[in-house]
């Protein structure tokens, strides 16, 4: 059984960064090879809520549902599929560190087959174990820094969550090349990203 692992340390208190990774609604926008997620059952965040996803691994879209299974507070959120052409069991586990939290993301997955076509396994892997870096690392960077946000496609708008309290919520307008500042916001406010890659400028 294939296993992706990977971890990143972010410059933020524990609880913060547990919340963030919990919110269903800031899913599409750390994740840069997600294109879609949906709470569709269930109370984000909480044990037994259920998400619709379309993600893109090596270059091929997959569709799939997810449960949140368990939650350690503060220490691990687990997730399964409930309906996926490649069956996962993921956990993120949350520890505190000298510099922050230290997120460590590791996903036991079925054997992939021929389901990616011309792409072997150990590619597929390696491709896979990318953007899951590329996901942390983007976490890391709108936590820590996210001050402007370019969209990476074209006519959409939204925000995204930076923690629990009184906050910032970012704002991005996904024009070509456009910018918005962040704005200062309730943290109870929320809207879905759009199905394109937002980066950090």
């Amino acid at each position: 059984m294939p296993v992706t692992e990977e971890s990143v340390v972010i410059d933020k208190p524990v609880d913060e960064v547990f919340a963030f990774f919990a919110d269903p609604e800031n899913a599409p926008v750390y994740m840069t090879n997600v294109m879609d997620y949906e709470l569709v059952s269930g109370e984000g965040g909480k044990e037994g809520s259920v998400s619709r996803a379309t993600v893109k691994v090596a270059g091929r879209r997959i569709e799939l549902t997810e449960e949140l299974a368990r939650v350690e507070p503060g220490r691990a959120q687990h997730r399964r599929s409930v309906k996926s052409p490649i069956r996962y069991e993921t956990v993120y586990r949350f520890e505190p560190v000298e510099t922050g939290t230290r997120v460590t993301f590791h996903q036991d997955t079925e054997d992939v087959g021929n389901f990616f076509g011309r792409f072997t396994q150990p590619v597929v892997e390696k491709l896979y174990a990318r953007d899951v870096r590329n996901n942390l690392e983007h976490a890391k960077q709108l936590l820590e820094e996210g001050d402007t946000i370019e969209g990476g496609c074209e006519g959409s708008t939204g925000t995204y969550r930076t923690g629990a309290g009184p906050s910032r919520v970012r704002q991005w307008s996904t024009s070509v090349n456009t910018r918005s500042a962040a704005v200062d916001a309730p943290s109870t406010v929320r809207s879905r990203a759009p199905s394109c890659v937002a980066a950090v400028r």
